[in-house]
């Protein structure tokens, strides 16, 4: 049975988000001997290479004017590639995996708030009770993960984490002001211009110290990165925006942390804390209770 463009999009998002969650690993596994700026940088240009290849590997391609979209696609590289993995990546060095996800969990009211403010979606009261279990199950796993980390918070990496989950929220919100303009043109541009202003950040990273020497697994983990949560991912998650409300991509990303636990315990033999397995329980329970719809 063929799907309709609403659960199409559903499991484009989940697919997004499957990718994403599969980077915490991966991205933890490299940028301890490698710089996480040029870790970035050679991500995402490498994802840009591919976008590239894709959009003219197309018989029909969409004539949009970058003149007309310079500030949404500005906008667009600021928040979802040049500041977001700026924040996300030092943010990462100065405070624990707990206290990232913790923060992460408050994307989705980050997100509905500015959908609502800017957007004009509505919330309903089981939709906002919805956000809250959500980000009350992220809280579980955020609190069990800082109980065992062996990395000190900081006031300073929990603030760039903060950043970081503000300018994800922006990012959600203006790409559905957009959802008119082709998904694949949009990212395309987005991770070119992403990159370019990543090159200060990795000059200024990179000043006075001699080039690292980057192996060949941390090759193929660049371009696993670039082809799957930078590439695929950021096309799957722009196009499910067509036609899904923002503040419920939003709530979506709570699968995030839940997921990255568990492709963590898969692949890197890391323990779960009972009180993080309540708190994916919560998660999914917020997700599904945001969606459902009495008939």
């Amino acid at each position: 049975m063929a799907m309709n463009a609403k659960n199409r999009s559903l499991l484009k998002l989940f697919l997004a988000l499957l990718t994403w969650s599969s980077s915490y690993a991966i991205t933890r596994s490299v940028v301890t001997e490698m710089p996480p700026v040029l870790f970035a940088f050679f991500r995402f240009g490498l994802a840009w290479g591919i976008l590239v290849i894709i959009y003219y590997s197309k018989k029909e391609r969409p004539k949009e004017s970058i003149r007309r979209q310079w500030s949404a696609v500005l906008t667009l590289a600021l928040t979802g590639v040049t500041l977001y993995y700026l924040f996300f990546n030092f943010s990462l060095q100065r405070t624990s995996a707990g206290a990232g996800a913790l923060i992460q969990g408050f994307i989705p009211v980050s997100t509905a708030i500015l959908a609502a403010i800017f957007l004009k979606e509505h919330l309903k009261p089981r939709q906002v009770l919805a956000i809250l279990v959500a980000v009350g199950g992220v809280v579980l796993i955020g609190f069990s993960n800082a109980a065992g980390a062996s990395t000190e918070n900081s006031f300073i990496g929990n603030a760039l984490m903060v950043a970081a989950v503000l300018c994800w929220a922006v990012y959600t919100v203006v790409s559905k002001k957009y959802e008119a303009v082709d998904p694949l043109w949009l990212i395309t541009w987005m991770a070119g211009i992403g990159t370019l202003l990543l090159i200060p950040a990795v000059v200024y990273e990179q000043w006075r110290q001699p080039f690292p020497a980057i192996t060949w697994s941390q090759w193929a983990a660049i371009g696993y990165m670039a082809l799957f949560p930078s590439a695929l991912g950021y096309l799957w998650y722009n196009s499910a925006l067509k036609y899904i409300p923002a503040s419920q991509a939003g709530v979506w990303i709570n699968l995030d942390p839940v997921l990255g636990a568990v492709i963590a315990v898969v692949f890197l033999g890391e323990q779960v804390h009972p009180w993080q397995i309540v708190g994916a329980l919560l998660t999914l329970a917020g997700v599904w209770l945001y969606m459902y719809k009495n008939r």
